[in-house]
Parts: C-alpha cells; sequence; structure tokens
C-alpha cells in the first residue's frame, strides 16, 4: 500500500499553496481543521530476536495542530498475540503539536513467543473518536521468532554419560567432530550424537554400533533463539530424545553447544558439550 504521507507531498504543501502534487498523494492541509487519521502501512513484520527488535508504526493526520492530539491505539479481538508476547510504547498515540505524524513502538517479548509460529496483532484506530481516511483504519503485525545462527565448523566434544552397560571403563570421552549443516533453517549435523560411544568406544568394539546405518548414530537437531530441540531420531534400539530437565542449548557468547541425549531403549544417556575450535 502506498504511503500516505510522502515525503514529497509535505514539499508540496510548504511549497505550492497547500496543494497536493498528483492525484495519487493526499493534500496535506495544515490549517483548515479537518482530521482524517490513518495508519501510513497496512502491515509489518516484527522479527524477534535475542538482540532488542522493535517495530516503529507511524499514524498521521491530514492537519496539523498548535496542540499536540491523542488516540487510544486498539487491539482488534481477533488478534492472536497476546499481551504477555509484546509491548506497546505510548499506549496512547501522540501526535506533537505541529505535527502530521505520531508514533508508536512494538517490542516483542521473546520468552512469550512460541517456536516455529507467527502471530498476529491487528491494531485499529477508534472510528467512533476520528474520522478515517479511505479506510486506512487498521495496521496488521506478524510476530514471530528468528535468531539466524552460523554454527557449521569444528568443535572440540566432550561427553560425560550417565549411563551405559560399560561406564565404569568408558565414564566419559572427548574427541574433534564437524557439525555441519543441514537441510532448513538454524538445522545442523552430528555424526555420532553420544560422543564416541557408538562410533569408536566399547559400543562399538562390542556390539558393532559403528557399522549401523548412519541414521543410527547421527543426529539433526535445530538452533531457536539459544534453544536446541529435535525429533525422530533413533539409534539401533530406539528413539533419541532430549534429556528432560536438562540442558540443551547454544550459548551466542561463547559459541559452546551442549546436549543432553537419552537413547529411550535402554537408557543410555549422557551430556555432550560442543566447544568451537579456531
Amino acid at each position: 500500500m502506498k504511503n500516505i504521507f510522502y515525503k514529497l507531498g509535505l514539499v508540496c504543501v510548504f511549497a505550492a499553496a497547500l496543494t497536493s502534487c498528483d492525484e495519487d498523494r493526499v493534500s496535506l492541509n495544515p490549517d483548515n481543521g479537518t482530521n482524517l487519521w490513518s495508519f501510513n502501512e497496512a502491515a509489518s513484520d516484527l522479527a524477534v530476536g535475542t538482540e532488542t527488535f522493535t517495530d516503529t508504526i507511524e499514524v498521521g493526520v491530514t492537519s496539523r495542530a498548535d496542540v499536540d492530539r491523542t488516540i487510544p491505539i486498539n487491539i482488534d479481538a481477533t488478534s492472536t498475540a497476546t499481551t504477555a508476547q509484546y509491548t506497546i510504547e505510548p499506549a496512547t498515540l501522540v501526535i506533537p503539536a505541529g505535527e502530521f505524524i505520531g508514533k508508536i513502538v512494538l517490542q516483542g517479548n521473546l520468552a512469550n513467543i512460541p517456536d516455529g509460529e507467527t502471530l498476529q496483532l491487528i491494531l485499529t484506530l477508534d472510528q467512533s473518536q476520528v474520522q478515517i481516511l479511505d479506510e486506512k483504519s487498521f495496521h496488521i503485525v506478524s510476530i514471530f521468532r528468528s535468531c539466524p545462527t552460523d554454527l557449521a565448523g569444528t568443535y572440540s566434544v566432550t561427553t560425560v554419560y550417565g549411563f551405559h552397560d560399560f561406564l565404569a571403563e568408558y565414564p566419559q570421552n572427548t574427541m574433534t567432530v564437524e557439525v555441519t549443516d543441514a537441510s532448513g533453517d538454524n538445522n545442523y549435523k552430528v555424526l555420532d550424537f553420544t560422543g564416541g560411544l557408538y562410533s569408536t568406544g566399547p559400543y562399538a568394539t562390542n556390539y558393532g554400533t559403528n557399522t549401523a546405518p548412519a541414521a543410527q548414530r547421527d543426529l539433526t537437531f535445530n538452533v531457536s533463539c539459544g534453544s536446541i530441540s529435535w525429533s525422530g531420531e533413533v539409534d539401533p534400539w530406539g528413539d533419541v530424545v532430549p534429556t528432560a530437565g536438562a540442558v540443551n542449548s547454544y550459548n551466542e557468547q561463547t559459541g559452546v553447544i551442549t546436549i543432553s541425549w537419552t537413547a529411550v531403549g535402554y537408557g543410555e544417556n549422557g551430556v555432550s558439550v560442543y566447544t568451537p575450535q579456531q
């Protein structure tokens, strides 16, 4: 939708006796007292990440005044975003004296925005209080998580095991591995989720896990704003799942990946900490 408050339009107002420059632009009439209100845009996106991201939304009026003007911004009942997922400042829009445009700033609350979902916040102007220009009385904000990552590379992984059949002789292991890109945004793969137990450790020599299909040793996981998750992963005896209540995370400052895994079939489990190598 065209932005109705063009800088060029403002130039025209002050340079051409308050006349419109062409039929596609709104004539801004500074002192005629006619107040037609509208959102400058019909829609916008708010990508919410671990840094602070905001969305500035403009509302304009076709006449200016010598005093500040205020109008509440309403939330449409059909919005899928809840008040726990965003904040709006200020809650009441103010168009300063002598101005045509006022602004509100929307900020998302990352902790309360579900991964993989897009929420809608529908803002409206109160038509019982103001006249609306060309039915531009609403603005739809799409709110979603967005934390791009680039984790592929060489890591030193140390795994401390909680349980397996040879725990006394193999309580932990450190090895060098590659974390590679997998299909999809922020998806990555490691070739032995056990940190060596299945590829070079006692399960390889005693149970032949090193010759099992790759899909029964590797792990594809997703990173979303510091949290790690996966589904549908298996070993030769059953599902491999994130350990309940344990840490599965990515630290943006250090680059360290922590994966806590449990093999459901026989209960093998461990915590693997991946430290990036220079």
